[in-house]
């Protein structure tokens, strides 16, 4: 065995019978050896030798011989096996190659893996940068546009219109940047919770109601399933949902109609946003839910569109086990629908519902506790306009000590300020409330929204967080959730 492994052979011709170790044996650790197996073994045997051929046949033996040999049937087999043989060093050479390149592709899909990373981290330090000097220019744009009114000429009004519409179309850019950085670096976090999507998609179509009756579209709501209870992540569904609508706006012409229908399909809530508008052509439908794709169908009044929302949307819903698509045809509109999973216990919630009691806007007395300036402007403003009376302070000590001598119905409550912290504060208004028994409504206000944001945020008291830069819609949704109005939004 030393000879084979210091040179092997091209085929090994062995007596089955010889003395100290015989022919099977050999070939038996011929074929245990991963350097030599595959080395073809031909075993001489007498034709009596039946039991022998056996034997063989188990220990890998790849041909036999009968003794006395015929000498052409011997070239004749010898030329068999070494055809093989070639064709076995030609297969382990080539698999060896593949083997080398499968380590080269590996290694560049890892430094590929690893440079993608990067990007979607600058694309979210970028994206996160420039929201909130966008949200300002928004914001302040128009507050002008607003308190403006009839004080300067139209032209005037128009520019601020323009800059107004123009941070909002880069604000909604950055927010889908944001999205599929973090969608991408498989950080889609979804808060789920038991949801009356019915709440969803009337608030949501409250929002784009404006949008709509400027075009003189008329929006209807179908509500054909006795379940609306689904377990998500509402406000990723309202995103999905306002992406839709929002879209239907965009693309349909003036004076039609957009339909909104939930209905109940076996184990799923079915939730269909069809439009009248231009139809998308077929070929480019399978496009639509990719990123960075439009199709050559134009918004009919200018509306701009990143290429982002519908592959966000789709992302969104399949985190929830659902699916999304789309049916259309040129000139005929187009109907969008997702579904979302139902379990047992959603179908039956339904039936625990109590009935809604119809409640009147109020105006809240609201403590903004935030050290940023701007910031703290805005929030100001926005609640002001809503007809809300607004106490404003910059760090978590002033926000304790106007607790303590004042009464309010809501604080919204920067995560990190100075001297105090809002987690800190938070849990010292906790603490007094032990005595109290009042309980006071307190929201997060955090730049940051990862993995476990809100689970920390209410275990530490908060009823719930907003992201900053605050968007008015947000705001109004979560103090409506408080209970503060039946419709805060109509106030803005």
């Amino acid at each position: 065995m030393a000879s084979f492994l210091s040179a092997p052979p091209d085929i090994a011709i062995l007596d089955i019978i010889m003395p100290k170790m015989s022919g099977i044996e050999v070939c038996q650790q011929i074929k245990d050896n991963h350097l030599l197996r595959h080395i073809p073994v031909v075993l001489a045997t007498a034709l009596e030798e039946q039991d022998a051929k056996l034997a063989g046949i188990e220990a890998g033996a790849d041909e036999f011989l009968n003794k006395p040999f015929d000498l052409n049937e011997l070239k004749a087999r010898l030329r068999s096996l070494l055809r093989g043989k070639d064709l076995f060093d030609e297969l382990q050479k080539r698999y060896e190659e593949l083997n080398q390149v499968y380590r080269e592709v590996d290694q560049k899909n890892k430094e590929l893996e690893s440079l993608n990373g990067l990007k979607n981290q600058f694309l979210g330090m970028a994206a996160h940068d420039l929201r909130n000097p966008l949200n300002v220019i928004s914001n302040f744009s128009q507050f002008l546009s607003s308190d403006l009114a009839g004080q300067v000429d139209e032209e005037h009004l128009g520019f601020i219109d323009n800059i107004q519409k123009s941070s909002e179309s880069m604000l909604n850019l950055v927010n889908d940047l944001l999205d599929i950085s973090q969608i991408e670096a498989g950080k889609l976090n979804l808060n789920l919770a038991r949801v009356d999507l019915q709440d969803v998609i009337v608030h949501n179509m409250t929002l784009n109601r404006l949008m709509a009756d400027q075009k003189k579209i008329s929006l209807t709501f179908q509500c054909k399933s006795d379940t609306t209870f689904s377990v998500v992540d509402a406000p990723k569904i309202d995103q999905v949902l306002n992406n839709l609508i929002s879209n239907a706006i965009k693309f349909s012409q003036s004076a039609t109609c957009i339909e909104v229908v939930l209905v109940q399909r076996d184990e799923m809530l079915v939730l269909s946003v069809k439009d009248q508008g231009q139809g998308i052509p077929e070929h480019e439908i399978p496009q639509l839910f990719q990123a960075f794709q439009k199709t050559s169908v134009k918004s009919t009044a200018g509306e701009k569109s990143t290429g982002l929302g519908l592959m966000i949307a789709r992302k969104i819903v399949e985190g929830h086990g659902g699916k999304i698509w789309v049916e259309s045809k040129s000139g005929h509109g187009s109907t969008f629908t997702f579904t979302l999973p139902l379990r047992q216990e959603d179908m039956e919630a339904q039936l625990d519902v109590a009935p809604v009691v119809s409640q009147k806007k109020v105006s809240l007395k609201v403590l903004v506790a935030e050290d940023n300036v701007v910031n703290r402007q805005i929030v100001t403003r926005i609640l002001e306009k809503a007809g809300h009376e607004v106490v404003a302070v910059e760090d978590g000590e002033q926000a304790l000590q106007a607790t303590e001598s004042q009464a309010f119905d809501l604080v919204l409550m920067d995560s990190e300020m100075p001297k105090m912290d809002g987690v800190t504060c938070t849990r010292n208004i906790r603490r007094r409330e032990q005595d109290t028994g009042v309980h006071l409504p307190i929201v997060a206000l955090t730049a940051h929204a990862g993995d476990g944001d809100r689970e920390h945020f209410l275990s530490v008291g908060m009823d719930d967080y907003l992201t900053k830069p605050v968007q008015p819609e947000a705001l109004f949704l979560v103090i409506q959730n408080l209970g503060g109005t039946e419709s805060v939004a109509d106030g803005a």
